[in-house]
C-alpha cells in the first residue's frame, strides 16, 4: 500500500472529506477511506492536512501519465484540480527515478 498525504487550502476548518478521485488517462482511483490529520491556521485561511492508502500498483499506473485530475469530495462541496506544466514536469521525473524502478 502507499500512504498519501495532502494538504487542502481552504477558507473553512475542513475536517472532514468523504472521498477523493486520482485520475490519469490509464487509471482512475477512488479512496473512500480518507483521514483528517491536523488543521492549521493560516495568514489567509486555513489548512488542513489528510491521508489516504492506495495500492502501490495504482499509484504507478497514475504515473504512467502526468496528466491528472484530482476530485476532492465533501458532503457540502466538491473541489477539482489539474496540474500545472511545471507540476507534470515533476510528475514525469518522479515517474522516470521512481515508479519505473518499482516491480510488482
Amino acid at each position: 500500500m502507499a500512504t498519501i498525504n495532502f494538504t487542502q487550502f481552504s477558507q473553512v476548518n475542513l475536517q472532514q472529506i468523504d472521498s477523493i478521485e486520482l485520475k490519469s488517462l490509464s487509471k482512475s482511483v477512488l479512496a473512500k477511506q480518507v483521514s483528517h490529520m491536523f488543521t492549521e491556521k493560516e495568514k489567509d485561511g486555513v489548512s488542513s492536512r489528510f491521508t489516504f492508502q492506495i495500492p502501490l500498483r495504482d499509484l504507478k499506473a497514475l504515473f504512467s501519465d502526468a496528466n491528472w485530475s484530482v476530485a476532492i469530495l465533501g458532503e457540502t462541496f466538491e473541489q477539482n484540480y489539474t496540474p500545472e506544466d511545471k507540476s507534470q514536469k515533476i510528475m514525469k521525473g518522479l515517474k522516470s527515478q521512481i515508479f519505473d524502478l518499482i516491480q510488482e
